[in-house]
């Protein structure tokens, strides 16, 4: 065999003037052994042991990375894995680095089979920071921080953000650990000497240490099911995942083998529609690990593969709900429905969730997403009454009324019950020579059984009673109290014949905007049972007995309580006890007046109140 010696002038570890023989392996300085295989060719370089990379300084040292695209994880020694849920995981914990842990939030987005890492949670020490997409961080509190290119350093941890996405690293024991997230690929790079063990586990170590550790949803690892992406979109995304074994990728292939990320580009891309830039965050994902690794750029792929020409976070300044998430369409990111949360309500054909009604007041809540499905604003909406828009929370609108702002709500009442009704609706600008929104009119009500105040009786020796009551969606107390002062403060403790008694009937827990009691009829008895006589009148039809002077009726129909008086009698020929027996009636104040027509002109029907329930309520005295 012919040997050539060749002169080499600081190729890899060698330094000008030392020698290399055709076919042989030489040592280079501390890391690099490098084969001459045939003259004109470049050196082969062969790199550190496993999870060892050259450094600056031409040393080994521990460099191990593991990448997260998508539903995939990539770990440190290649191997590939893929997330079929939406749960979270432990990405990243080391038996050393007792302090540090990464967590990974899976959740679907455009597929409900397909699911995507969400948001990245930090714990360090007992401090727990959010990587978000949007290049947003947010601390475990809720609290949105503030960062820039430059690093913001809290002790061993620091954060950095560039509009490539968020940076967080954090050192100890001469390790730093890197983590990178830009809305679609995390990417974990851990570095420190080669005469200590980090101690890493977890999925970026090793794929089979996936374990499910807490659940975000109900059944988050149900098993879901949607359509796969058509044969020709899946060829068409495999031609593009392979351009990772071509120009410029090849000059990266000897430093990060690209087979995985080839495998989790097409497993992904046959499923999942070429959307959301999603294709390039595979691309993109190779590229950053071959400059991590092999402190290499790969340049020169972005135009060729139809890809943004400067890689930035995706989503930059977008926030979006839980139930949400956001979509690249048009060049715009908007937040769209998550299919899992929206299945139920489009099967149902529904905008949002069931009407809440209360005893005073009505909600609706409709879900913004689904509302931007439909084309619609949800800043165009309000009630009949344009002065009562929605309010937004949490991608949710929800509308209101209540019984001191109807907002121009119909309220209509039978002798059982009261029905409100409003609407939402969209305005449009009248001045306008085109719209391009759906017009909306969704009808909503709540309909209410009426309270019920319940008969019983007391003897007048006890000056006050007082009952709970429920009905319906009502919960409420009726008091009858007796006194003997006009100002109703001296409590009745004894009666005798013509000692005025003053009644006071009053409820609570029933809104005064909307109910007012009246006293429809009182009359009295020999008997317990009201329908046997004799009978004497005190009050008909809410007005005063005019044959009986001492009768008086007060703020009957005005509120929630009203009183009347009288002098207390017995009957003839009677030692036995006197039985007052009081007709109350509950009357709707809406558009109408409750107040009793105590004149002798006929009333017009449409001027009549609106009585809702009515309830005997007795009342002894012992002669």
């Amino acid at each position: 065999m012919i040997r050539l010696l060749l002169l080499l002038s600081a190729v890899g570890g060698l330094q000008a003037g030392n020698a290399a023989i055709l076919g042989e392996d030489t040592k280079g300085s501390n890391c690099e052994t490098i084969s001459c295989n045939s003259p004109g060719i470049s050196p082969v370089i062969k790199n550190c042991p496993t999870n060892e990379k050259c450094n600056a300084n031409n040393n080994c040292e521990y460099r191990a990375t593991c990448t997260f695209t998508g539903p995939t994880a990539i770990d440190i020694s290649g191997k590939l894995t893929t997330v079929k849920d939406r749960c979270n995981y432990i990405l990243l914990e080391s038996t050393k680095l007792l302090s540090f842990k990464v967590e990974g939030e899976y959740r679907e987005r455009r597929r409900k089979h397909i699911s995507h890492l969400e948001n990245v949670k930090l714990t360090v020490d007992t401090k727990v920071y959010i990587l978000k997409q949007g290049g947003r961080v947010e601390k475990g509190d809720g609290q949105l921080l503030t960062l820039t290119a430059t690093e913001t350093k809290f002790d061993s941890f620091s954060l950095a953000k560039t509009d490539a996405g968020v940076t967080a690293k954090y050192s100890k024991d001469g390790f730093e650990i890197s983590v990178y997230f830009d809305g679609h690929t995390l990417q974990i790079l851990t570095t420190g000497p080669t005469t200590k063990d980090p101690g890493l586990k977890k999925i970026c170590a090793d794929i089979n240490e996936r374990v499910a550790v807490r659940t975000i949803v109900d059944s988050c690892d149900k098993a879901q099911t949607d359509a796969d992406v058509t044969k020709d979109v899946c060829d068409k995304a495999k031609t593009s995942c392979d351009v990772l074994k071509s120009t410029p990728f090849t000059s990266c292939n000897g430093v990060v083998k690209p087979d995985p990320y080839i495998k989790a580009c097409k497993e992904t891309m046959c499923k999942y529609p070429a959307e959301d830039n999603l294709m390039c965050s595979f691309l993109e994902a190779y590229a950053r690990a071959c400059k991590v690794q092999g402190r290499q750029d790969v340049t020169g792929f972005r135009s060729s593969a139809s890809c943004p020409t400067t890689h930035k976070a995706f989503c930059p300044g977008k926030s979006c709900a839980s139930q949400e998430f956001c979509a690249l369409e048009s060049g715009d990111f908007k937040c769209r429905c998550r299919p899992v949360f929206a299945a139920p309500f489009i099967k149902d054909n529904l905008l949002g969730d069931p009407t809440v009604c209360s005893a005073n007041s009505a909600s609706v809540t409709l879900i913004n997403c689904l509302l931007t499905d439909k084309n619609i604003d949800y800043t165009t909406l309000h009630l009949k009454d344009k002065k009562c828009p929605g309010t937004f929370k949490d991608g949710n609108v929800t509308f209101t009324f209540n019984s001191d702002s109807l907002c121009d709500a119909e309220v209509k009442a039978t002798d059982t019950e009261v029905t409100y009704k409003n609407n939402i609706m969209s305005s449009t600008d009248p001045n306008a020579a085109i719209i391009r929104q759906d017009q909306v009119n969704i009808e909503f009500k709540c309909t209410q059984t009426q309270p019920a105040i319940q008969s019983f009786s007391f003897k007048l020796q006890r000056s006050s009673v007082s009952k709970e009551v429920k009905s319906g969606s009502y919960d409420y107390t009726v008091s009858i109290e007796a006194f003997t002062d006009a100002a109703r403060l001296q409590a009745v403790t004894e009666v005798v014949l013509n000692q005025k008694v003053y009644v006071n009937v009053k409820t609570t827990g029933l809104d005064d905007k909307v109910i007012a009691v009246v006293i429809d009829s009182c009359y009295a008895s020999k008997d317990s049972d009201p329908t046997k006589d004799p009978k004497y009148q005190l009050i008909t039809a809410g007005c005063a007995n005019k044959e009986d002077n001492t009768v008086t009726v007060v703020g009957n129909g005005v509120s929630t309580s009203s009183y009347f008086s009288f002098n207390v009698f017995q009957f003839p020929n009677s030692n036995g006890d006197v039985h007052l027996h009081c007709k109350v009636k509950l009357c709707s104040t809406q558009g109408k007046s409750c107040l009793p027509d105590c004149t002798k002109q006929r009333r017009r029907r449409n001027a009549m109140p609106m009585y809702l329930d009515e309830a005997f309520i007795t009342m002894a005295w012992n002669s």
